[in-house]
């Protein structure tokens, strides 16, 4: 499963968005695209 993929499905098990399992500065494209998908899965909503 892609971070987008996790992050619009943490939105929808109800994780708020700083609930982002990859650390920003370590792993910063996964950090945004978890982000992208929990954002999608809001604005989808």
């Amino acid at each position: 499963m892609s971070p987008f993929e996790k992050g619009y499905k943490a939105f929808l098990e109800g994780v708020a968005e700083d609930g982002n399992p990859f650390p920003k500065f370590l792993q910063p494209y996964s950090h945004q695209f978890w982000l992208a998908g929990w954002r999608r899965a809001k604005k989808e909503a």
